[in-house]
């Protein structure tokens, strides 16, 4: 199973007090894209990694990116609503806050955080559209996601930034 996300925007969702370790992981996040690969038992199993020590010496980056272009991924592009849909799908309260991040107000300054928080999960099942990032007018150009997802984009966090303890930096390339 193929997951692609925004690390930054999860975190500052889930944390409700952020720190300077928190803020360290968020800086770095705020600039990276997300991708995991889940690999079940019968996935572990085909590719003879059922047991820990066939992990041994393995290429993780490998067979991280073998997995990845099995899904051809190919280009990306901002998502546009249909703002009639939108009406139809959204309560009052709801459309009246995605509204005003349409025009691009600053929603904490009209609505109490908690409220911003409801109607953003709210909005963001009911449409898709996360309202807490920033509104585009103009739609973003393609991403050629074939540019974006090599290994030499693969970010490692700097020795130093983070306890060392719990992050590992990934193989160099060989």
């Amino acid at each position: 199973m193929l997951t692609i996300y925004c690390k930054h925007e999860q975190l500052k969702g889930q944390w409700q007090e952020i720190g300077p370790l928190k803020s360290q992981v968020l800086a770095l996040a705020d600039k990276t894209i997300r991708v995991e690969i889940k690999l079940y038992r019968a996935g572990l199993l085909a590719r003879r990694l059922g047991s820990l020590r066939a992990w041994g010496g393995l290429d993780v980056d490998a067979v991280f990116f073998q997995l990845l272009d099995k899904y051809r991924l190919t280009g990306t592009v901002q998502k546009q609503v249909l703002l009639s849909w939108v009406e139809q799908t959204l309560s009052k309260p709801q459309l009246r806050v995605y509204t005003a991040w349409l025009a691009g107000k600053g929603l904490v300054s009209l609505y109490s955080k908690a409220t911003v928080y409801a109607h953003r999960k709210g909005i963001l099942e009911a449409i898709g559209v996360d309202i807490s990032l920033r509104y585009c007018p103009e739609a973003d150009g393609m991403i050629d996601l074939a540019n974006v997802f090599t290994p030499e984009n693969i970010m490692g966090l700097p020795h130093g930034r983070l306890r060392e303890d719990r992050y590992f930096l990934p193989r160099e390339g060989s």
